[in-house]
């Protein structure tokens, strides 16, 4: 079965379309005002869902620092949260898996 979902990707919606056992990773970022800030997500097919994996890499005036973010939704979820700003586009409501963060600078000084 194929998953149809919304994802906020290029400053708008889009939908996305995983056949099963398909993977898409999209990946945008680079110099900001403060430094650079990179970021890389892949949505894979689960077969009774969909798996999302975000990972970010970015410095700024405080250093550099990294998130990453593990989630997932079951396929009768993939439509079900409202839109910021459009409530009748419905997004995932993603469950999280797993979360980190990095703060190198904080680390060095003990924090």
């Amino acid at each position: 079965m194929n998953m149809h979902f919304y994802i906020y990707w290029n400053d708008d919606y889009t939908k996305l379309t995983l056949t099963p056992g398909q993977e898409v990773a999209l990946s945008y970022g680079g110099p900001c005002e403060e430094g650079y800030s990179y970021t890389a997500e892949v949505f894979r097919h689960a077969g009774d869902g969909v798996t999302c994996e975000t990972h970010t890499q970015a410095s700024d005036c405080d250093g550099p620092m990294e998130h990453h973010y593990e989630g997932f939704c079951r396929a009768d979820r993939l439509a079900l949260r409202p839109a910021y700003g459009d409530e009748q586009l419905l997004l995932p409501e993603w469950g999280r898996v797993a979360a980190s963060q990095r703060d190198i600078y904080a680390e060095a000084m003990g924090y």
